[in-house]
Protein backbone atom coordinates (compact mmCIF):
# COMPACT_ATOMS: atom_id res chain seq x y z
CA UNK A 1 0.00 0.00 0.00
CA UNK A 2 1.20 3.53 -0.74
CA UNK A 3 1.67 6.27 1.82
CA UNK A 4 -1.49 7.44 3.57
CA UNK A 5 -2.95 10.74 2.41
CA UNK A 6 -6.10 10.81 4.56
CA UNK A 7 -6.40 9.56 8.08
CA UNK A 8 -9.17 10.15 10.57
CA UNK A 9 -8.86 8.80 14.09
CA UNK A 10 -11.95 8.93 16.24
CA UNK A 11 -13.74 7.28 19.10
CA UNK A 12 -17.24 6.53 20.27
CA UNK A 13 -18.60 5.32 23.62
CA UNK A 14 -19.08 1.59 23.65
CA UNK A 15 -21.66 2.15 26.40
CA UNK A 16 -23.55 5.41 26.42
CA UNK A 17 -25.07 7.36 29.30
CA UNK A 18 -26.22 10.95 29.70
CA UNK A 19 -24.04 13.62 31.25
CA UNK A 20 -25.87 14.97 34.22
CA UNK A 21 -23.85 18.17 34.60
CA UNK A 22 -23.46 17.58 38.33
CA UNK A 23 -21.32 15.36 40.51
CA UNK A 24 -21.24 11.67 39.53
CA UNK A 25 -24.16 9.57 40.66
CA UNK A 26 -26.64 12.45 40.98
CA UNK A 27 -29.47 13.25 38.60
CA UNK A 28 -29.85 16.92 37.77
CA UNK A 29 -32.86 18.69 39.21
CA UNK A 30 -35.50 20.54 37.23
CA UNK A 31 -34.10 23.30 35.07
CA UNK A 32 -30.56 21.88 34.94
CA UNK A 33 -29.40 21.83 31.31
CA UNK A 34 -27.86 18.64 29.94
CA UNK A 35 -24.69 19.34 27.97
CA UNK A 36 -23.37 16.87 25.37
CA UNK A 37 -20.19 15.19 26.55
CA UNK A 38 -19.15 13.84 23.15
CA UNK A 39 -20.44 13.30 19.62
CA UNK A 40 -22.52 10.32 20.71
CA UNK A 41 -24.61 12.68 22.83
CA UNK A 42 -24.78 15.12 19.89
CA UNK A 43 -26.14 12.33 17.68
CA UNK A 44 -28.71 11.34 20.29
CA UNK A 45 -29.93 14.92 20.35
CA UNK A 46 -30.84 14.51 16.69
CA UNK A 47 -27.88 16.32 15.12
CA UNK A 48 -26.99 13.98 12.26
CA UNK A 49 -24.81 16.25 10.11
CA UNK A 50 -21.05 15.64 10.17
CA UNK A 51 -19.48 18.97 11.16
CA UNK A 52 -17.93 20.90 14.08
CA UNK A 53 -19.99 20.93 17.30
CA UNK A 54 -19.41 22.04 20.87
CA UNK A 55 -19.12 19.38 23.58
CA UNK A 56 -18.59 19.65 27.33
CA UNK A 57 -16.48 16.77 28.68
CA UNK A 58 -16.82 16.21 32.42
CA UNK A 59 -14.17 18.11 34.30
CA UNK A 60 -13.55 20.39 31.33
CA UNK A 61 -15.04 23.43 29.66
CA UNK A 62 -16.52 24.01 26.24
CA UNK A 63 -14.66 22.27 23.40
CA UNK A 64 -15.02 22.34 19.61
CA UNK A 65 -14.76 18.94 17.92
CA UNK A 66 -15.55 17.50 14.54
CA UNK A 67 -18.30 14.88 14.78
CA UNK A 68 -18.54 12.11 12.22
CA UNK A 69 -22.24 11.25 12.19
CA UNK A 70 -22.20 9.00 9.13
CA UNK A 71 -19.52 6.30 9.53
CA UNK A 72 -20.87 3.05 10.99
CA UNK A 73 -23.92 4.67 12.57
CA UNK A 74 -22.23 7.94 13.58
CA UNK A 75 -21.51 9.34 17.04
CA UNK A 76 -17.75 9.48 16.49
CA UNK A 77 -15.69 12.18 18.20
CA UNK A 78 -12.77 12.86 15.86
CA UNK A 79 -9.49 13.13 17.78
CA UNK A 80 -7.14 13.30 14.77
CA UNK A 81 -7.63 14.30 11.16
CA UNK A 82 -5.12 14.51 8.29
CA UNK A 83 -5.72 14.85 4.58
CA UNK A 84 -3.63 17.58 2.91
CA UNK A 85 -0.47 18.15 4.98
CA UNK A 86 -1.19 21.82 5.67
CA UNK A 87 -0.66 21.30 9.42
CA UNK A 88 2.77 20.37 10.81
CA UNK A 89 2.46 17.36 13.15
CA UNK A 90 6.13 17.36 14.22
CA UNK A 91 5.32 19.24 17.44
CA UNK A 92 6.24 19.66 21.10
CA UNK A 93 4.83 17.86 24.13
CA UNK A 94 2.78 20.94 25.05
CA UNK A 95 1.21 21.08 21.58
CA UNK A 96 0.24 17.41 21.74
CA UNK A 97 -1.06 17.86 25.27
CA UNK A 98 -3.44 20.73 24.49
CA UNK A 99 -4.04 20.09 20.79
CA UNK A 100 -3.36 22.00 17.59
CA UNK A 101 -4.76 22.59 14.12
CA UNK A 102 -8.18 23.54 12.84
CA UNK A 103 -11.27 21.49 13.67
CA UNK A 104 -12.66 22.06 10.19
CA UNK A 105 -9.33 20.92 8.69
CA UNK A 106 -6.40 18.93 10.03
CA UNK A 107 -5.90 18.69 13.79
CA UNK A 108 -4.90 16.77 16.90
CA UNK A 109 -7.51 17.13 19.64
CA UNK A 110 -4.99 17.00 22.50
CA UNK A 111 -3.95 14.21 24.86
CA UNK A 112 -5.30 16.07 27.89
CA UNK A 113 -8.73 16.44 26.24
CA UNK A 114 -8.76 12.83 24.99
CA UNK A 115 -7.95 11.65 28.50
CA UNK A 116 -10.85 13.72 29.94
CA UNK A 117 -13.27 12.32 27.37
CA UNK A 118 -12.42 8.65 27.91
CA UNK A 119 -12.85 9.05 31.67
CA UNK A 120 -16.60 9.37 30.99
CA UNK A 121 -17.25 5.75 30.02
CA UNK A 122 -16.13 2.89 27.82
CA UNK A 123 -14.93 3.96 24.38
CA UNK A 124 -13.93 2.27 21.16
CA UNK A 125 -11.41 3.66 18.65
CA UNK A 126 -11.81 3.65 14.88
CA UNK A 127 -9.07 4.67 12.42
CA UNK A 128 -10.08 5.31 8.82
CA UNK A 129 -7.34 5.69 6.24
CA UNK A 130 -6.88 5.94 2.48
CA UNK A 131 -3.91 5.78 0.14
CA UNK A 132 -3.12 7.80 -3.00
CA UNK A 133 -4.90 5.21 -5.14
CA UNK A 134 -8.15 6.00 -3.29
CA UNK A 135 -8.18 2.60 -1.58
CA UNK A 136 -9.67 2.83 1.90
CA UNK A 137 -9.10 0.64 4.95
CA UNK A 138 -10.11 0.83 8.60
CA UNK A 139 -9.10 -0.48 12.01
CA UNK A 140 -11.44 -0.72 15.00
CA UNK A 141 -10.34 -1.39 18.58
CA UNK A 142 -13.32 -2.31 20.74
CA UNK A 143 -11.75 -0.90 23.89
CA UNK A 144 -9.67 2.28 23.99
CA UNK A 145 -8.37 4.59 26.67
CA UNK A 146 -5.23 6.51 27.61
CA UNK A 147 -3.70 7.24 30.98
CA UNK A 148 -3.12 10.67 32.49
CA UNK A 149 -0.08 12.83 31.92
CA UNK A 150 1.86 11.17 34.76
CA UNK A 151 1.69 7.89 32.76
CA UNK A 152 2.87 9.61 29.61
CA UNK A 153 -0.69 9.27 28.24
CA UNK A 154 -0.12 5.54 28.03
CA UNK A 155 -2.16 3.86 25.33
CA UNK A 156 -4.53 0.93 26.00
CA UNK A 157 -6.37 -0.84 23.18
CA UNK A 158 -8.09 -4.23 22.91
CA UNK A 159 -9.77 -6.44 20.31
CA UNK A 160 -8.78 -5.37 16.81
CA UNK A 161 -11.06 -5.86 13.85
CA UNK A 162 -11.01 -4.30 10.41
CA UNK A 163 -9.35 -4.29 7.02
CA UNK A 164 -6.14 -2.34 7.72
CA UNK A 165 -4.03 -5.36 8.64
CA UNK A 166 -3.13 -7.51 5.67
CA UNK A 167 -3.40 -11.17 6.65
CA UNK A 168 -0.15 -12.85 5.65
CA UNK A 169 0.04 -16.66 5.85
CA UNK A 170 2.10 -17.77 8.86
CA UNK A 171 2.55 -21.36 7.69
CA UNK A 172 1.21 -23.89 5.21
CA UNK A 173 -1.94 -24.33 7.26
CA UNK A 174 -2.87 -20.72 6.48
CA UNK A 175 -1.95 -21.30 2.83
CA UNK A 176 -4.36 -24.24 2.73
CA UNK A 177 -7.14 -22.26 4.43
CA UNK A 178 -6.74 -19.60 1.73
CA UNK A 179 -7.68 -22.25 -0.82
CA UNK A 180 -4.26 -23.20 -2.22
CA UNK A 181 -4.36 -26.99 -2.45
CA UNK A 182 -1.36 -27.69 -4.69
CA UNK A 183 1.74 -29.14 -3.02
CA UNK A 184 4.58 -26.81 -3.98
CA UNK A 185 6.79 -23.95 -2.73
CA UNK A 186 4.93 -20.99 -1.21
CA UNK A 187 5.93 -17.88 0.71
CA UNK A 188 4.98 -17.64 4.39
CA UNK A 189 5.51 -14.88 6.96
CA UNK A 190 6.12 -16.28 10.45
CA UNK A 191 5.41 -13.81 13.25
CA UNK A 192 8.50 -11.88 14.20
CA UNK A 193 10.23 -12.85 10.97
CA UNK A 194 10.37 -11.92 7.32
CA UNK A 195 9.31 -13.68 4.15
CA UNK A 196 10.25 -17.35 3.95
CA UNK A 197 9.99 -19.90 1.11
CA UNK A 198 8.77 -23.32 2.22
CA UNK A 199 7.48 -26.45 0.55
CA UNK A 200 3.87 -27.08 1.54
CA UNK A 201 2.47 -30.60 1.52
CA UNK A 202 -1.23 -30.05 0.84
CA UNK A 203 -2.15 -33.69 0.24
CA UNK A 204 -0.92 -35.85 3.12
CA UNK A 205 -3.56 -36.40 5.81
CA UNK A 206 -5.61 -33.35 4.84
CA UNK A 207 -2.67 -31.07 3.97
CA UNK A 208 -1.45 -27.91 5.68
CA UNK A 209 2.02 -29.32 6.39
CA UNK A 210 5.06 -27.02 6.45
CA UNK A 211 8.00 -29.19 5.36
CA UNK A 212 11.09 -28.59 7.52
CA UNK A 213 13.29 -31.40 6.11
CA UNK A 214 13.27 -33.19 2.78
CA UNK A 215 15.61 -35.89 1.41
CA UNK A 216 15.22 -38.10 -1.62
CA UNK A 217 18.34 -38.22 -3.83
CA UNK A 218 21.43 -37.33 -1.79
CA UNK A 219 22.33 -34.30 -3.89
CA UNK A 220 22.61 -32.05 -0.82
CA UNK A 221 25.31 -32.63 1.81
CA UNK A 222 23.72 -32.73 5.30
CA UNK A 223 26.99 -33.10 7.25
CA UNK A 224 27.07 -29.37 8.01
CA UNK A 225 28.04 -26.87 10.70
CA UNK A 226 25.95 -25.12 13.37
CA UNK A 227 25.42 -21.96 11.31
CA UNK A 228 24.09 -23.93 8.34
CA UNK A 229 21.66 -25.82 10.52
CA UNK A 230 20.62 -22.59 12.25
CA UNK A 231 19.70 -20.70 9.08
CA UNK A 232 18.94 -23.59 6.76
CA UNK A 233 20.41 -24.94 3.53
CA UNK A 234 19.46 -26.69 0.32
CA UNK A 235 16.77 -25.98 -2.25
CA UNK A 236 13.06 -25.82 -1.37
CA UNK A 237 12.16 -27.61 -4.59
CA UNK A 238 14.69 -30.33 -3.82
CA UNK A 239 16.43 -31.48 -0.61
CA UNK A 240 16.73 -29.03 2.29
CA UNK A 241 16.79 -28.27 6.00
CA UNK A 242 14.56 -25.28 6.80
CA UNK A 243 16.76 -23.99 9.64
CA UNK A 244 16.45 -24.35 13.40
CA UNK A 245 15.99 -20.61 13.84
CA UNK A 246 13.08 -20.54 11.37
CA UNK A 247 11.52 -23.70 12.84
CA UNK A 248 11.67 -22.08 16.27
CA UNK A 249 9.96 -18.92 14.96
CA UNK A 250 7.19 -20.94 13.35
CA UNK A 251 6.36 -23.08 16.39
CA UNK A 252 6.08 -19.97 18.57
CA UNK A 253 2.84 -19.21 16.72
CA UNK A 254 0.74 -21.98 18.25
CA UNK A 255 0.55 -25.69 18.96
CA UNK A 256 2.15 -27.87 16.29
CA UNK A 257 2.35 -31.56 15.47
CA UNK A 258 5.23 -33.27 13.65
CA UNK A 259 4.84 -35.90 10.97
CA UNK A 260 7.77 -37.83 9.46
CA UNK A 261 7.10 -39.69 6.21
CA UNK A 262 9.76 -42.13 5.09
CA UNK A 263 10.30 -44.76 2.41
CA UNK A 264 12.91 -47.44 1.75
CA UNK A 265 14.46 -48.63 -1.52
CA UNK A 266 11.72 -51.26 -1.91
CA UNK A 267 9.11 -48.48 -2.11
CA UNK A 268 7.63 -49.41 1.25
CA UNK A 269 6.38 -46.39 3.20
CA UNK A 270 6.00 -45.74 6.90
CA UNK A 271 5.22 -42.69 9.04
CA UNK A 272 5.66 -41.40 12.57
CA UNK A 273 3.35 -38.73 14.03
CA UNK A 274 3.94 -36.74 17.22
CA UNK A 275 0.88 -34.80 18.37
CA UNK A 276 2.92 -32.11 20.09
CA UNK A 277 6.18 -30.70 18.74
CA UNK A 278 8.30 -27.67 19.48
CA UNK A 279 11.94 -26.70 19.88
CA UNK A 280 13.57 -24.19 22.19
CA UNK A 281 15.58 -21.17 21.08
CA UNK A 282 19.31 -21.12 20.31
CA UNK A 283 20.19 -20.50 23.97
CA UNK A 284 18.60 -23.88 24.77
CA UNK A 285 20.47 -25.56 21.92
CA UNK A 286 17.18 -25.80 19.99
CA UNK A 287 16.10 -28.42 22.50
CA UNK A 288 13.54 -30.89 21.16
CA UNK A 289 10.13 -31.45 22.80
CA UNK A 290 7.75 -34.18 21.64
CA UNK A 291 4.60 -35.88 22.93
CA UNK A 292 2.23 -38.68 21.93
CA UNK A 293 3.61 -40.90 19.19
CA UNK A 294 1.41 -42.74 16.74
CA UNK A 295 2.15 -44.29 13.35
CA UNK A 296 3.58 -47.27 11.49
CA UNK A 297 7.34 -46.63 11.64
CA UNK A 298 7.85 -47.16 15.36
CA UNK A 299 9.00 -44.44 17.76
CA UNK A 300 12.67 -43.73 17.15
CA UNK A 301 12.50 -40.09 18.19
CA UNK A 302 10.45 -39.30 21.32
CA UNK A 303 11.69 -42.04 23.62
CA UNK A 304 15.38 -41.37 22.93
CA UNK A 305 15.70 -37.76 21.73
CA UNK A 306 12.96 -35.61 23.28
CA UNK A 307 14.43 -33.18 25.79
CA UNK A 308 17.87 -33.11 24.15
CA UNK A 309 19.79 -30.39 22.35
CA UNK A 310 20.71 -30.21 18.70
CA UNK A 311 24.34 -30.97 17.80
CA UNK A 312 26.50 -30.51 14.71
CA UNK A 313 30.06 -31.38 13.76
CA UNK A 314 31.41 -28.03 15.07
CA UNK A 315 29.01 -27.91 18.04
CA UNK A 316 29.13 -31.49 19.25
CA UNK A 317 28.24 -33.22 22.51
CA UNK A 318 30.74 -34.86 24.86
CA UNK A 319 30.35 -38.18 23.03
CA UNK A 320 31.16 -36.70 19.61
CA UNK A 321 27.90 -38.05 18.18
CA UNK A 322 27.56 -35.61 15.28
CA UNK A 323 31.07 -36.41 14.04
CA UNK A 324 30.74 -40.15 14.63
CA UNK A 325 27.41 -40.46 12.81
CA UNK A 326 27.90 -37.73 10.20
CA UNK A 327 24.85 -35.60 10.78
CA UNK A 328 23.12 -32.81 12.67
CA UNK A 329 20.51 -34.08 15.14
CA UNK A 330 19.15 -34.09 18.69
CA UNK A 331 21.72 -36.67 19.79
CA UNK A 332 21.50 -38.43 23.13
CA UNK A 333 24.50 -40.72 23.50
CA UNK A 334 23.96 -41.13 20.50
CA UNK A 335 20.76 -41.97 18.55
CA UNK A 336 17.79 -44.11 17.63
CA UNK A 337 17.24 -42.02 14.51
CA UNK A 338 19.62 -40.07 12.30
CA UNK A 339 17.57 -38.57 9.49
CA UNK A 340 20.23 -35.98 8.67
CA UNK A 341 22.96 -38.61 8.33
CA UNK A 342 24.78 -39.66 5.15
CA UNK A 343 22.70 -40.55 2.09
CA UNK A 344 23.57 -44.22 1.63
CA UNK A 345 21.67 -46.51 -0.70
CA UNK A 346 19.90 -48.98 1.53
CA UNK A 347 22.00 -51.58 3.34
CA UNK A 348 25.43 -50.31 4.43
CA UNK A 349 28.39 -51.83 6.27
CA UNK A 350 29.16 -48.73 8.35
CA UNK A 351 27.36 -48.42 11.67
CA UNK A 352 24.49 -45.94 12.19
CA UNK A 353 25.82 -43.11 10.01
CA UNK A 354 23.11 -43.25 7.31
CA UNK A 355 19.53 -41.99 7.23
CA UNK A 356 18.59 -44.44 9.95
CA UNK A 357 15.32 -45.09 11.74
CA UNK A 358 16.18 -47.88 14.14
CA UNK A 359 12.64 -49.06 14.93
CA UNK A 360 12.02 -49.81 11.27
CA UNK A 361 15.27 -50.81 9.51
CA UNK A 362 17.91 -50.67 12.24
CA UNK A 363 21.39 -49.14 12.11
CA UNK A 364 22.67 -50.71 8.87
CA UNK A 365 19.98 -49.49 6.49
CA UNK A 366 19.76 -45.97 5.11
CA UNK A 367 16.31 -44.82 3.95
CA UNK A 368 15.61 -43.57 0.44
CA UNK A 369 13.29 -40.64 1.29
CA UNK A 370 12.29 -38.69 4.38
CA UNK A 371 10.09 -35.66 4.92
CA UNK A 372 9.72 -33.97 8.28
CA UNK A 373 6.72 -31.65 8.34
CA UNK A 374 4.82 -29.65 10.95
CA UNK A 375 1.21 -28.50 11.13
CA UNK A 376 -0.54 -26.07 13.45
CA UNK A 377 -3.31 -27.70 15.46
Amino acid sequence: MNAVVFCTTFLVPAMGFLFDGNSPGHEPGPGVERFPRDCQDILREGCSESKVYKIYPQGSGELDVFCDQHTDGGGWTVIQRRYDGVIDFFRTWKDYKYGFGNKSGEYWLGNHIIYEIVQQGFYELRIDMADFNSESRYAVYKRFYIGGETTGYQLHVEDYEGTAVERFPRDCQDILWEGFTESKVYQIYPQGSGELDVFCDQHTDGGGWTVIQRRFDGIIDFFRNWKDYKYGFGNKTDEYWLGNHRIYEIVQQGFYELRIDMADFNSERRYALYKRFYIGDEASGYRLHLEDYEGTAGDSLLKRHSGYQFYTKDHDDSHGCANLYKGGWWYNNCHSSNLNGLYLTGTHQSYADGINWNDWHGYHYSLKTTEMKIRRL
